[in-house]
C-alpha cells in the first residue's frame, strides 16, 4: 500500500489519468539528514502504475477514498477556461489494487449531480459525498450515500421494488376514485 495520486491537471487544457503510488521501502516513513546539507528528507519510492483494461476519462479535482483493496473515485472535471466552467463527471469508479483494473459501479436510486471540488469519506460500508461545484455553482447541501455492502444493496433494491408495486396499485386505485 502507500499514497496514491490519481489524474490531475497538467496544463490549462490538458488532464491526465495516470496513477502513481508512493511507498517507503521500510513500510514506514523515515527521516534522514543529507551530509553537509542539514536537510531532512523522506526516503520514498514513486512508481507509475500500469493499469489493465479501459481507464476513466482524464480528470482533475475528483475525490478518492480507500476501501479494503479498492480506491473509489467520484466526479471531477476536465476542460474549461475558468473555475466555474468545463465538463464535470458524476461517475462512481472503483480501482482494484490487486488486479490494477477499473470497474464502473452500478448506481441505484438518485446519483449525485456531476461535480468537482467536493469531499468524500468512507463510513463503515458506505461512501458519503458532499458539496463541490456543479453546473457553474455550488452544489446543494445534500449528503449522498453509496452503499458498498452487496447484501444491503440487494435488500434496498427489493424494498424499492416492493414500494413501487404498492405505489402503482394505490395510484391506480386513486385514479379510479377520481
Amino acid at each position: 500500500m502507500g499514497i496514491y495520486l490519481l489524474g490531475g491537471q497538467i496544463s490549462k487544457f490538458e488532464y491526465n489519468r495516470s496513477i502513481w503510488q508512493i511507498t517507503s521501502d521500510s513500510k514506514s516513513w523515515s527521516k534522514f539528514a543529507q551530509p553537509n546539507k542539514g536537510q531532512v528528507d523522506y526516503i520514498v519510492n514513486v512508481e507509475k502504475l500500469k493499469i489493465e483494461g479501459p481507464e476513466p476519462t482524464p480528470r482533475a479535482l475528483q475525490t478518492a477514498v480507500f476501501y479494503n483493496i479498492y480506491i473509489i473515485v467520484f466526479g471531477g472535471r476536465n476542460s474549461g477556461n475558468s473555475v466555474m466552467d468545463g465538463y464535470c463527471f458524476n461517475d462512481l469508479l472503483i480501482l482494484n489494487l490487486n488486479t490494477l483494473t477499473w470497474q464502473p459501479l452500478a448506481v441505484y436510486g438518485f446519483a449525485p449531480t456531476q461535480r468537482w471540488g467536493h469531499v468524500m469519506a468512507v463510513d463503515k460500508e458506505s461512501v458519503l459525498i458532499f458539496g463541490g461545484i456543479s453546473e457553474g455553482q455550488f452544489a446543494n447541501a445534500t449528503i449522498y450515500t453509496a452503499e458498498l455492502n452487496k447484501k444491503v444493496v440487494k435488500e434496498n433494491i427489493e424494498e424499492c421494488r416492493n414500494m413501487k408495486s404498492i405505489l402503482e396499485s394505490e395510484g391506480s386505485h386513486i385514479k379510479s376514485l377520481l
